[in-house]
């Protein structure tokens, strides 16, 4: 899937290079550093992850099958866009075009392939400094 919105967004004819234009080639230039990077998949997942929470809970007021039917609302052209306009305010056309240029690259890729590691293993470091951090406080408390 995400290939095939890469070769879509890549396919895209521009006229000219009018205002509207230069907007058109910022929001697909944004399209495609999203899905080089993998937003859209990282969205569906943690949404994903806050259903299966909320689902261990479950609501009288939602009907059988409520879950099931959300998922199936969700499109990733509707996710690209929803977010499309929040990166656009933050990055100019041309500092896209730069990161999707690293993006693309060896090393670009090699980052979006190790950082849900890095996550992970930051996590579980961060996880056990806090856990020594609270010990040692609760070891001073308890001496005053």
């Amino acid at each position: 899937m995400k290939k095939f919105l890469l070769t879509l967004l890549i396919l895209s004819p521009f006229f000219s290079y009018s205002q509207a234009d230069t907007t058109t080639q910022k929001n697909q230039e944004i399209k495609k550093l999203m899905i080089l990077t993998g937003v859209v998949d990282m969205a569906r997942t943690g949404m994903n992850q806050m259903i299966q929470q909320m689902k261990k809970t479950p609501n009288p007021n939602l009907p059988e099958g409520f879950f099931d039917e959300f998922i199936k609302e969700i499109k990733d052209e509707d996710l690209l866009n929803m977010y499309a306009p929040i990166y656009g305010r933050h990055y100019s056309l041309n500092e896209i075009k730069q990161l999707n240029k690293f993006y693309e690259s060896p090393i670009g890729k090699k980052v979006i392939r190790e950082t849900p590691a890095l996550m992970t293993e930051s996590i579980a470091a961060g996880s056990v400094w806090g856990r020594e951090i609270g010990e040692r406080v609760m070891k001073r408390m308890k001496k005053n």
